[in-house]
């Protein structure tokens, strides 16, 4: 990186702390804003494009902002080059990370800035009026109108959760696609509305109430998992008594299809096997093929479906990234 920022000051390589700093960036004129997209980074800094790219894209009337927390700042050019052009985005709040300046004082993760703790710092981050917090991730590229979908869910009183059950993932280094069906959780007995899927959204207040218990279970693993558990808890409301997680599919049964999920270039590395058959592993899983995509309901073709210069992207890249 050439420069680095401070406080909206721009200093060179040579300033005091180059690793630790904020970024700010306000649009001229902004209205409310009613919508957060927090992206936590580490180690992504080769693959962050894809997901600002899917935020340029966005179709959306929602005035909007993006939180980004990164260790030591890799995606910091990246990011240069997105500001000011992502639809209906007011505000751009980037924070580098020196994880042993501003990770843990103490305790068994001293020195880290867990993934939950950037969940968290966003959402304190976010602005005062912001309503729904979308969780996005570096590796994934978001449906076009995800923004705007997630806001109309949470227009509703009851919904917690915002999220799209079903989705395509590509990975990197093998090529290849399969599909996450989430209506499949029906057939194994379990209570479909209580479960989250894909690129999902909550309310910002509730991350914001979240606190640590400084315990092993705060690790990346089924951390999405973690942060529904704290919601209920802090709410005080069994998710089987109610309607509280709403399903995108209800009032948009196409946008999924243009955007992906990724394996192979994330931390959730025992998914990797699911590529070569994904029927073996669980039912919400299934095979890229013309059986499937008539069960699912996905039209068309993957290379299509997506922008070309957004395939040319994940199509040039031939090896995974580890210890992310």
């Amino acid at each position: 990186m050439s420069d680095f920022y401070l406080n909206n000051i721009k200093y060179n390589k040579e300033a005091p702390d180059p690793l630790s700093y904020e970024y700010e960036w306000v649009a001229p004129g902004s209205g409310k804003i009613l919508m957060t997209v927090a992206l936590p980074l580490r180690k992504m800094g080769d693959i962050t494009w894809m997901a600002l790219e899917s935020l340029r894209r966005q179709e959306t009337s929602v005035n909007w902002e993006l939180i980004m927390f990164e260790d030591g700042g890799e995606s910091r050019e990246v990011l240069d080059t997105f500001v000011g052009k992502l639809p209906g985005c007011k505000r751009i709040l980037y924070k580098s990370i020196d994880p042993k300046k501003d990770g843990r004082v103490s305790g068994r993760h001293k020195g880290a800035v867990l993934l939950i703790d950037k969940w968290i710092g966003m959402a304190l981050a976010a602005s005062n009026e912001s309503v729904g917090y979308i969780l996005h991730a570096g590796d994934d590229y978001a449906p076009k109108r995800m923004i705007d979908n997630h806001f109309k869910n949470l227009q509703n009183k009851n919904c917690i959760y915002s999220t799209y059950p079903r989705g395509v993932f590509y990975h990197y280094a093998l090529k290849k696609r399969i599909f996450y069906n989430g209506y499949a959780f029906k057939s194994h007995g379990k209570d479909f509305l209580t479960n989250i899927h894909l690129h999902n959204a909550v309310r910002t207040e509730d991350v914001r109430k979240i606190r640590p218990s400084y315990s092993d279970k705060e690790r990346n693993a089924l951390i999405d998992k973690y942060i529904r558990v704290n919601i209920y808890r802090n709410r005080g409301i069994d998710p089987t008594e109610n309607k509280y997680i709403y399903n995108v599919d209800d009032i948009d049964s196409t946008d999924w299809m243009t955007g992906f999920n990724t394996d192979g270039l994330n931390t959730i590395s025992y998914r990797r096997k699911i590529y070569n058959n994904p029927e073996a592993r669980s039912a919400v899983w299934s095979s890229y093929n013309d059986a499937s995509k008539k069960t699912i309901g996905y039209c068309g073709e993957f290379d299509k479906n997506i922008p070309k210069n957004v395939y040319r992207f994940i199509s040039s890249i031939s090896k995974s990234r580890k210890n992310r």
